[in-house]
């Protein structure tokens, strides 16, 4: 199933739509909706709004959904394309604005892209013991 969002819409009823389609609260949640990767809470400052800002950026006005499966919440777990056709879920996890999250992942590619962010120093890795990871920041409160 696919979604395509095209440049007649606005970013802002584009995020609302992708909220709305993924049953997420926020922008900031849409690691627990897409595929491989988990983002930051708002809370984890200031890694969620960086990470929550830098998605904003880069899906531009076009997108286009690939469900992949529903969680055992009922979530819609997907995979975000731009308009070019990358991978925006990818493109998180190589800036450093997303954790791999190992556990429902299998995909050699994000596991490679997270590496090289740790060793950029990019986004979440910039200060070496500074970030938790989402899941385990979530577990912790």
């Amino acid at each position: 199933m696919r979604l395509l969002l095209t440049k007649l819409f606005s970013r802002r009823l584009i995020e609302a739509v992708l909220i709305r389609y993924l049953r997420l609260p926020s922008m900031n949640n849409f690691g627990e909706g897409i595929d491989c990767i988990d983002t930051p809470e708002i809370g984890q400052k200031p890694w969620g709004e960086q990470s929550r800002d830098h998605l904003r950026a880069i899906i531009g006005s076009e997108i286009t959904l690939k469900r992949h499966t529903t969680d055992r919440y009922g979530r819609v777990v997907a995979e975000l394309f731009d308009a070019t056709g990358q991978s925006v879920n990818l493109a998180m996890v190589r800036a450093g604005r997303a954790a791999v999250y190992g556990r429902y992942c299998s995909d050699a590619a994000y596991f490679a892209a997270e590496r090289e962010a740790r060793t950029a120093k990019l986004g979440i890795w910039a200060v070496d013991g500074g970030q938790q990871r989402p899941w385990e920041w979530r577990a912790g409160r």
